[in-house]
């Protein structure tokens, strides 16, 4: 829905556009999220918090009651790399692990890294220029002893330079931060661990496995439902999504009824996968210290300016009606008719239906290049 409703909005504005997807596991699930969908959330939250340009961010209920890691944590793990600047390779391997990349003969997926000699590829999630240029695609960093020599963006497929750059900024690709190399760190992270374990009465032997894995600095499988607990270190060991955006945002809610009944039943599903993780002795975090409950995901949309989108007519003074419907039954026609006819006859015969009944009908593109294809398709359809 995300995907979709982001693909909509490029139709009519040139203002970025984030997304902020849910991660597809079930609460409380024993497995690490998709790194491809960890590393566009932190992207966009790492956006949202520096953009000094309007923009707009899309996201759903499910991925906004889920609690972030902390915004100190995210801007101070960033990384930024300077042409002509230096640079230890040895710290910048240590950051780059710490951030949830891993090393890699060769670089092809974001959260890859690798080291020949003085040359340094790195596939961070997308960034952002000073000048507004978006950035999507591996950095190589060539190195002359421990200076910057340059920095080029190149294709993963050919392994070729396409452009040279002046800086690059490399993001986390994992909410949780482990510094593998360092023992005090490593050594509070067990010492909550421990704390929360006597505090919620968890299974002994498998809190035990837990903080061994900590201890050696390795990642684990689930281990972003322990999230606070590895940065505990910090004022506030989480943050939410709401809290990244400015004081003076606009929130636009498509179907505010749906979405609050969404609220509810995001945290019903919380509160059951939580009580099953407890009725199998499974380690776990109390569901507000994850998730924004009910009241405080309520509470934190009130504290912003709002735009109600819905279908349902309201009889009030702040209403403004706009007469408009949606095209579901000739999708729905048109999906029937694919395999026999093709997509566009019967796009084609309603257009006709319509010009014949004398409406004015207007085809949205989503460039001039789009738009000159599909005239040329219609065109053999007299159209």
């Amino acid at each position: 829905m995300v995907a979709l409703f982001e693909q909509d909005l490029r139709l009519f504005t040139t203002r970025e556009i984030l997304t902020y997807p849910a991660h597809e596991i079930p609460p409380y699930t024993p497995l690490s999220p998709d790194p491809q969908i960890t590393a566009q959330r932190l992207a966009s939250l790492y956006r949202l918090k520096e953009s000094k340009e309007p923009l707009l961010f899309v996201t759903s209920i499910e991925a906004l009651m889920r609690r972030v890691m902390p915004e100190a944590a995210l801007t101070l793990a960033s990384e930024l790399i300077l042409s002509g600047e230096d640079c230890d390779v040895v710290t910048l391997r240590n950051n780059l692990i710490t951030m949830g990349y891993e090393q890699v003969a060769l670089v092809q997926n974001i959260g890859d890294f690798s080291i020949r000699g003085g040359i340094v590829d790195v596939y961070p999630p997308p960034f952002t220029l000073e000048g507004g240029r978006t950035i999507e695609g591996p950095v190589r960093l060539d190195f002359f002893g421990d200076t910057v020599d340059s920095l080029r963006i190149f294709d993963p497929l050919t392994q070729r330079s396409t452009a040279e750059i002046s800086e690059a900024v490399f993001l986390p690709v994992t909410d949780i931060l482990i510094k593998h190399y360092d023992t005090a760190v490593k050594a509070r992270t067990a010492h909550a661990f421990h704390r929360k374990a006597i505090d919620l009465d968890w299974d002994r032997v498998k809190n035990a496995a837990l903080v061994e894995q900590i201890t050696n600095g390795q990642r684990f499988a689930g281990m972003e439902f322990f999230l606070p607990l590895f940065y505990t270190g910090l004022p506030n060991p989480s943050s939410t999504v709401l809290s990244f955006f400015p004081k003076d945002a606009t929130l636009l809610i498509v179907e505010p009824e749906a979405v609050g009944q969404n609220i509810e039943l995001v945290y019903e599903r919380i509160l059951a996968n939580y009580k099953a993780a407890q009725d199998s002795a499974t380690p776990a975090l109390l569901p507000t210290e994850l998730f924004l409950d009910i009241e405080e995901t309520r509470g934190q949309i009130a504290c912003f300016n709002q735009l109600l989108c819905t279908d349902l007519s309201k009889d009030t003074d702040c209403t403004v009606a706009v007469a408009t419907q949606n095209h579901q039954l000739l999708k729905q026609e048109i999906a029937l008719q694919r395999r026999q006819r093709g997509i566009l006859m019967p796009l084609a015969e309603q257009i006709t239906t319509w010009q014949n009944k004398g409406d004015l009908v207007i085809l949205c593109c989503r460039s001039a290049r789009h738009m000159r294809n599909l005239g040329e398709l219609l065109s053999k359809h007299h159209l």
